[in-house]
């Protein structure tokens, strides 16, 4: 989905976006570990030479705003693919399957408990995509035998999951659609956009 990032706060607060299937079991997150083709030493000597450009661009024109946002996002994104604790938060294989399983074995299921091994490592902002909700035809059949299943199973056992590791009471889970759905049942058998009334769950 290619509308979340930070808009008018920055880019330095754009999300890291996971493109890959949690569920997959060749899951790998990219740009979160340092590609073998590279080697650390070899990013170290990148890194110093950034920062060198850095210096000089600063003593040219003492740039402010994207400039220095783009700094502060290469600071995170350096301090990302060598961090110890974000390669472990990512292992998602290394959850029980019995819990795998609760959560769904699907992307939406095994992205929502990566949302949750991701708050536990003190991410304080996760987003999780369930896409295909634009129901203009087939509402009811799309929802009782696709979407709604993996929507239930992963809200449920994450509910569950975050009270169980006492997690839940100092976290706010919140369940939404972008918009609300028309009351009223279209000729396909579907339900049209509806902007006037939404259902957030806090």
């Amino acid at each position: 989905i290619h509308y979340h990032h930070a808009g008018f706060l920055g880019s330095a607060l754009d999300p890291l976006r996971i493109k890959a299937d949690p569920n997959a079991a060749t899951f790998q997150v990219e740009d979160v570990s340092v590609p073998e083709a590279i080697g650390t030493e070899r990013l170290e000597r990148r890194r110093r030479m950034l920062e060198q450009i850095d210096q000089f661009q600063r003593v040219r024109d003492r740039a402010a705003g994207d400039v220095s946002a783009r700094n502060e996002f290469y600071e995170q994104a350096f301090g990302l693919i060598t961090s110890p604790a974000a390669k472990k938060a990512f292992q998602i294989s290394d959850e029980p399957d019995t819990l795998r399983d609760r959560y769904g074995r699907c992307r939406e299921g095994h992205s929502t408990l990566l949302a949750r091994r991701l708050v536990e490592e003190g991410v304080r902002f996760v987003t999780v995509n369930f896409p295909g909700y634009d129901t203009h035809d087939k509402n009811f059949v799309e929802l009782k035998d696709l979407l709604l299943p993996k929507l239930d199973a992963a809200y449920a056992t994450l509910l569950e999951d975050l009270a169980e590791r006492g997690m839940l009471e100092r976290t706010l889970v919140i369940c939404m659609g972008e918009f609300g759905r028309t009351p009223k049942v279209n000729g396909q058998t579907g339900r049209d956009h509806y902007p006037r009334v939404n259902s957030i769950c806090l």
